[in-house]
């Protein structure tokens, strides 16, 4: 990515909701607020993974690695049963040391060169697991492709495939314990909803894709573009014209 700013990343714990000792000592909030997050969580059991999974893993190991915090499992076994709402998240920052903003086609320009493919697709499926070294969640996405920019000479994608494609995050429940793991140095892909589009690598060992960047991944609601992660060294109302935003990567991704 660019020689022009930086990138850092801050990793925080938070602790969404905390419960009594028992179901009689959670008030009406936090129960509603259990039952609206547990819609969409993956049930899990630790270590069960495919292999495809476990590669997957491995791929997003190390993110969530902080001295002062406790592995997951272990945070989890904690509190056991009690039907909390817990979190850890991943921030990110970029800057530009000048302060001035880089144009959108040299800034994707380069974002393009660096990828394997570019496409516009719809998330219709997700499966979050626990990484194995038990410090972040990783979740992959079965996504519906709407619209091909830059294919992959490895393994070209065609419209109306689908493709898995893993990312830093996501939700599971385990033991009556629902762990979020996101943050704005994290993409989560909407599921369901709307369109993305996606800077995608390839992943030979398991068919399926990752982002080229942790910032690579953008909703598109018709109008305007809804950056997933972390901040940009452009004019931010570039992402209020989402035909203006889909031309310039059209034009980077033919270059």
């Amino acid at each position: 990515m660019s020689k022009s700013f930086v990138i850092g990343f801050v990793f925080g714990l938070c602790l969404l909701g905390i419960a009594g000792a028992g179901a009689s000592r959670q008030d009406g909030k936090q129960a509603a607020q259990y039952q609206a997050e547990i819609v969409d969580a993956t049930p899990v059991q630790r270590t069960v993974l495919t292999e495809n999974q476990r590669f997957h893993s491995r791929l997003h190991n190390g993110f969530g690695q902080n001295p002062a915090g406790k592995p997951i499992s272990q945070w989890i076994a904690s509190e056991k049963g009690q039907k909390e709402v817990l979190g850890r998240y991943v921030n990110g920052k970029v800057w530009l040391p000048s302060g001035q903003p880089e144009l959108p086609s040299d800034y994707f320009g380069r974002f393009a060169h660096d990828s394997d493919a570019i496409v516009r697709g719809q998330a219709i499926n997700k499966n979050s697991q626990i990484t194995e070294d038990d410090s972040f969640l990783f979740t992959d996405y079965e996504v519906v492709i709407r619209e091909v920019f830059k294919n992959s000479k490895t393994e070209p994608i065609n419209v109306g495939s689908q493709i898995t494609v893993t990312c830093l995050g996501g939700k599971v429940v385990l033991d009556d314990v629902i762990m979020k793991a996101g943050g704005n140095g994290v993409s989560l892909l909407p599921v369901n909803a709307q369109d993305v589009l996606l800077f995608l690598r390839f992943i030979p060992e398991t068919g399926g894709y990752k982002l080229a960047e942790y910032n690579g991944a953008f909703e598109l609601n018709g109008n305007s573009v809804r950056p997933l992660a972390g901040l940009f060294p452009i004019t931010p109302g570039f992402f209020d014209d989402e035909p203006s935003f889909l031309k310039t990567i059209k034009d980077v991704s033919n270059r």
